[in-house]
């Protein structure tokens, strides 16, 4: 149905100030359809007229992404990084693919640049739990529960968020205030697997062993 409306909409001499919106909703749609052959060939056309457009960069490089192609979609977001250096998305976009690229140090950059230039109360997940995740994985533990702690900060209801928060904190024998992340958590969200998880083994490591089986 979406498809549909699209192309009722388009109509060749559309200004370009409407063009541009129009080809992202188009391959966005045409990708939840699962027609990805048909987004790469729109993104790649857009992309042709709007070679400095930070969206449509954006868009070719999740269907290149999509299509498992990362080095197209690395140079797409890097583009759309040089055109408009404070944008949050192409850069956590970039530091992804550089992470899957096994780039990591690059990839910690675009992340921490991502998160500075957010800006005017607008916060972003992704570029925190990616940087979190990746700090944890690299046994940055301390780094990565100062991060959580920082978006907790502007986003206190952000269930993963305080669940990651909760993992670090466990591992840094904070055992109390891990457990009082992890109840918020399950306050918000009972069915939470994780949550349930790392409480269950921060009550473990509090010696809780009956409560830790339950």
């Amino acid at each position: 149905a979406a498809l549909r409306l699209l192309r009722r909409w388009w109509e060749p001499e559309m200004p370009a100030c409407d063009r541009i919106p129009t080809y992202c909703m188009w391959t966005r749609a045409l990708c939840e359809t699962g027609d990805f052959d048909a987004a790469l060939t729109l993104a790649c056309r857009a992309a042709q007229e709007f070679p400095r457009e930070p969206d449509i960069l954006i868009a070719l490089g999740n269907v290149y992404d999509i299509h498992g192609e990362l080095e197209d979609a690395r140079e797409a977001f890097a583009v759309a990084v040089d055109i408009e250096p404070q944008g949050v998305l192409q850069r956590y976009n970039l530091g992804a693919i550089l992470e899957r690229l096994d780039e990591e140090g690059e990839a910690e950059a675009c992340y921490r640049q991502s998160i500075a230039a957010q800006q005017d109360g607008f916060v972003m997940a992704e570029p925190y739990m990616a940087l979190g995740a990746l700090l944890r994985r690299a046994g940055r533990i301390q780094e990565a529960e100062v991060l959580y702690g920082e978006f907790l900060e502007e986003d206190p209801m952000h269930v993963d968020a305080l669940v990651e928060h909760g993992i670090c904190l466990s591992d840094l024998d904070q055992l109390d205030v891990a457990m009082e992340q992890f109840d918020a958590a399950l306050s918000m969200d009972p069915e939470h697997p994780g949550a349930w998880y790392n409480r269950a083994i921060t009550l473990y490591r509090n010696e809780d062993l009956s409560a830790a089986i339950e």
